[in-house]
């Protein structure tokens, strides 16, 4: 019974509404488009659109495939201009607190360009934040080219200084020539790449990653941004360390004897200078240099060897490690003193004597050892000379004469070196 008159209250009300909504819809429906106006009203005053000046934005080149599959470049642009646009954007304020030089984009569209030129080309722009309403300068002038390709050879530049004592190996690059495309007219003036490498603090087995310079025939400076490289740069390694010159002496190394009556009369060493390289410490280590032993059993000729530096590991010689030593053998040579030597007189003019008595000396022979063995002195002859001398007392240079010859002799030495000869008339 309570159930079917609260159902029949129900009924009621709806049919009341019913007819109250079929009187008064207008008024509803101005009510309700009334309350949207307002609602808008109140969030547009609360967050009002606001325009926003950002200056420098970067240009961007869109269509640069499409232009490279058909030939061409633009001169001077790989995929970015140099040129910058000044953007108005239209934005909420709130959106304007967050905003930043990255909520925007600005660009070329290239791709309606199928022919070398001059273009205007259209700046666009578009806004992550809000809407672009105004672009300056609205066109950027660009030149369209054929594109052009080349190899070029790319070399190291070394900028600094090492510290005193220090060394540095050839560098060794990851790409030793890169090809390069760009506008013909800028390719053709591109004569090679370069990396400049600074090796002020380089130290052990150093490396570098480098950008890559482009130059001229002349040396000059090419702007690299007009360039595209198969690569984006290059890495650069060398090995960096203390150095020591040490001097090669090679007399303990010479093992055996040499044939009787010969000797090391010098020996030469090339190279003589050796530059070794290594961490400090191994270089320290090493006080002298060490060579692989060398025969001169029985010799009695020069001898040339090819010697091995034995190193410490770690250390090495930037000469190599085999050195050439060249040892000259000679004959020994011994001092053969005669005393009283007598001095004759030649030449003595026609109608002259020689009075009194001429002076002995006494005689140094150096001469090679075999030699001396068999020379005895009567193949000695000493004399003075007087030709065209008159009669009186003269002073004379003693020379010499050896039966035989004077190979073997290396040297005559006497004492005194002239004498006092008194010459009379008949």
């Amino acid at each position: 019974m309570e159930k079917s008159s609260k159902n029949s209250r129900m009924t009621k009300m709806a049919a009341n509404f019913k007819t109250w909504f079929n009187q008064r819809w207008g008024l509803a429906l101005m009510s309700l488009v009334f309350a949207v106006l307002v609602w808008n009203l109140v969030i547009t005053e609360a967050n009002p659109q606001r325009q926003l000046t950002i200056a420098a934005v970067p240009v961007s080149i869109q269509g640069m495939d499409k232009l490279t599959n058909q030939g061409l470049t633009v001169k001077g642009q790989t995929g970015a201009s140099s040129e910058t646009v000044t953007l108005k954007v239209e934005m909420a304020r709130s959106e304007m607190l967050r905003s930043t030089n990255t909520d925007v984009t600005a660009y070329l569209d290239l791709s309606g360009i199928n022919a070398p030129g001059t273009y205007d080309a259209p700046v666009k722009a578009v806004s992550s934040r809000g809407t672009v309403s105004s672009i300056s300068p609205q066109t950027m002038k660009i030149v369209v080219e054929e594109l052009g390709s080349k190899l070029v050879a790319v070399k190291t530049n070394l900028v600094g200084e090492l510290a005193q004592g220090m060394w540095h190996s050839d560098p060794a690059l990851s790409s030793n020539q890169i090809r390069i495309s760009g506008a013909q007219s800028e390719v053709s003036l591109v004569d090679h790449a370069q990396v400049s490498v600074d090796v002020t603090q380089m130290s052990g087995q150093a490396s570098a990653t480098c950008e890559f310079e482009f130059l001229d025939a002349d040396g000059k400076l090419l702007d690299a941004s007009a360039f595209q490289s198969e690569v984006p740069n290059c890495v650069v390694r060398m090995d960096v360390y203390p150095e020591k010159v040490m001097t090669v002496s090679a007399d303990e190394f010479l093992i055996s004897t040499l044939k009787d009556g010969y000797e090391v009369s010098s020996i030469a060493i090339y190279p003589s200078e050796l530059h070794l390289v290594g961490y400090q410490e191994k270089l320290d280590a090493v006080q002298k240099l060490q060579l692989t032993p060398m025969s001169v059993q029985g010799a009695d000729t020069d001898q040339t060897f090819t010697a091995k530096v034995q190193l410490p590991e770690g250390v090495i010689s930037l000469e190599g490690e085999e050195l050439v030593v060249i040892v000259r053998i000679a004959p020994k040579v011994i001092d053969t003193v005669y005393e009283n030597a007598a001095v004759e007189v030649r030449n003595v003019p026609s109608g002259l004597k020689v009075g009194g008595t001429v002076a002995a000396v006494n005689v140094t022979l150096e001469a090679e050892q075999n030699f001396s063995r068999l020379f005895h002195v009567g193949k000695l002859a000493l004399f003075v000379d007087a030709t065209g001398l008159e009669a009186g007392t003269h002073t004379l240079t003693i020379k010499t004469d050896i039966t035989g010859g004077m190979d073997e002799v290396k040297r005559v030495i006497i004492e005194p070196a002239s004498i006092t000869v008194r010459l009379d008339r008949k």
